[in-house]
């Protein structure tokens, strides 16, 4: 049976989310999930919906790389709800690759390199250098780098936006006055 795969760091406020958490990364976080492992993330934080209390701070180097042989592979650098990123977001992938996710009512902060690359995603939109869970409130600000490479016929994407409700008016914002290298630069459905 595969493994479930690897996790390099998590913080999570405390319940009922009134706590705060902090990860703040001056140095390498890496998580690799091997040929029987399905996938591989490198830094998360979990606050209570709605809030953005749990917070990555990264100055350093945060890398997933998922090498599973099954047909389900995924690796994520870095999710969670509010991200700061002056360094380097990695994730690299033999299937679908995500460098940010962000949860709900989340912010990305990006003056770093978010990089993102993968082979065979299981949907149209797996290999995404930022990945946007629902939409509403959600701010990403890109001062620096967000890149995406699909090794397969599938586009990669620099920024995907999912709203979560069927008001077509519900999406975050995204400002760019960075560099987004990928297939589709943003795109929200």
């Amino acid at each position: 049976a595969a493994d479930s795969g690897a996790f390099g760091v998590r913080v999570v406020a405390d319940w009922p989310w009134n706590g705060t958490a902090t990860l703040l990364n001056l140095g390498l976080i890496e998580a690799y999930a091997g040929p029987s492992a399905n996938q591989a993330i490198g830094a998360g934080a979990a606050s209570g919906p709605g809030l953005d209390n749990a917070i990555i701070v990264n100055d350093g180097v945060i890398r997933a790389i998922s090498d599973a042989s099954s047909t389900y592979s995924q690796a994520t650098g870095a999710g969670g709800a509010r991200i700061v990123n002056t360094g380097t977001i990695e994730a690299i992938s033999t299937g679908e690759a995500w460098g940010v996710e962000i949860a709900m009512y989340g912010s990305l902060d990006n003056s770093g390199f978010i990089y993102a690359e993968g082979a065979t995603p299981e949907y149209a939109r797996g290999i995404v250098g930022v990945r946007i869970l629902q939409g509403s409130r959600t701010t990403i600000d890109n001062s620096g780098t967000i890149h995406a490479v699909s090794n397969t016929a599938i586009d990669s994407v620099g920024i995907t936006m999912f709203r979560d409700s069927t008001n077509h008016y519900a999406f975050g914002r995204v400002n760019n006055s960075g560099t987004i290298v990928a297939d589709i630069a943003v795109q929200a459905y």
